[in-house]
């Protein structure tokens, strides 16, 4: 599963994702028509988008400051931060964006390490679709690199059982899967899920947090198993 390409609008927040610094093509929280409040009401946590974002015109009108809102969006296109796009939402509409010059809310970017979170989502509606029964289930059961009755040596300083490991573990991070030192999956695989599979299991299953790539890659395979698509289909879906 490589990294998803999803359109600025459906972005909350995405930041330090490369393409060097810059000016900026700037649209913030009140450049764009006012949301019609429903009802004579103001956004509040029951708010929801539909198939449009709604701008609100005063961002205090959805309890946030304005004057911390810029200070934030400067902060975050700083020469160093290689910001793309900023889009910050709060009660179901946008109360502030701003895009690096060249860029706008119609922009295709890579997604980066926000695809982890469409990935955890997905696994969610697998579960409630019933294509996956529980995050507890054993990540063997949909990967058919893994042998779920894998034996494994045992004594200090050899690799344990993968077949241990289940969904929330590798949801977590804690999938306790070997990190190899000066290897990047992107710059290390051809073949980036075989790669992440590959790897031995040093560490018990669900106690130490390692933030992984390859963690995440994983999933998109249980996901493929599970719903006989890929996850970028499923999520299309």
């Amino acid at each position: 599963m490589k990294q998803i390409y999803i359109p600025f609008s459906i972005l909350l927040i995405l930041s330090g994702c490369g393409g060097g610094g810059g000016g900026n093509s700037t649209v913030e929280a009140n450049a764009t028509s006012p949301i019609t409040p429903i009802n004579n009401t103001l956004p509040s946590n029951t708010t929801w988008p539909g198939y449009t974002w709604d701008v609100i015109e005063n961002t205090e009108d959805a309890g946030m400051d304005a004057t911390k809102l810029t200070q934030a969006l400067d902060y975050a296109f700083l020469e160093s931060r290689n910001t793309q796009g900023v889009v910050v939402v709060r009660h179901g509409v946008i109360v502030a964006e701003r895009y690096k010059e060249g860029f706008d809310k119609d922009s295709i970017a890579t997604s980066w390490s926000a695809a982890k979170s469409f990935t955890s989502a997905l696994i969610g509606l697998a579960i409630d679709q019933g294509y996956i029964n529980s995050v507890d289930d054993k990540a063997c059961i949909y990967l058919t690199e893994w042998d779920c009755g894998e034996l494994v040596c045992q004594a200090i300083g050899c690799p344990l059982s993968r077949g241990e490991i289940s969904i929330r573990d590798i949801l977590e991070m804690r999938s306790g899967l070997e990190e190899k030192s000066g290897v990047s999956i992107y710059t290390g695989a051809d073949d980036q899920l075989a790669y992440s599979l590959g790897r031995l299991a040093y560490d018990a299953p669900g106690t130490n947090f390692v933030y992984s790539n390859e963690d995440s890659m994983i999933l998109g395979a249980v996901i493929k198993t599970a719903t006989g698509l890929t996850a970028k289909d499923y999520a299309e879906k």
